[in-house]
């Protein structure tokens, strides 16, 4: 097995959910633009997703929920593309913190830290963070992206 390729696959999995790829629809457009909303809700506007089983922690209620739909068939694919099956992982997580300490870098787009964690049955882990937002505290936005 290619164990190795799982940091790659935790990475691109962040990315592809945070891309406009994943194209949601409605009022928040993307799915990352989605999840971001509901987080607004809770204090912490934190969410994990629990990619294997498809639920959310806080609890999002079943509209919601279903933007996360896609991410275990989407991780399926990625799994299949490196040569191992979803069976390898007992547990794939994904914690969302869309209070990270960071201006927005686009107009409309979230800010947030993301760690994907994926765990293989035999407790090995595999893990990256993606942060999306301005690197650049001091530098201004644009008037046209403000």
């Amino acid at each position: 097995m290619h164990l190795n390729r799982l940091n790659s696959i935790a990475h691109n999995l962040a990315h592809w959910f945070g891309s406009n790829v994943n194209f949601w629809g409605g009022l928040h457009a993307y799915g990352i633009n989605f999840l971001a909303g509901e987080a607004e809700a809770f204090p912490n506007k934190r969410v994990t997703v629990n990619v294997l089983t498809q639920t959310t922690d806080p609890p999002l209620d079943a509209e919601a929920n279903k933007v996360i739909e896609p991410l275990r068939g989407k991780l399926e694919s990625m799994l299949a593309t490196a040569g191992l099956d979803l069976g390898v992982l007992s547990s794939a997580k994904m914690e969302f913190d869309f209070d990270a300490p960071r201006p927005r870098a686009y107009r409309g787009q979230p800010v947030y830290d993301c760690l994907v964690t994926l765990t293989t049955a035999d407790g090995k882990s595999f893990s990256a963070m993606v942060t999306e937002g301005s690197h650049f505290p001091g530098r201004p936005l644009p008037e046209s992206q403000s």
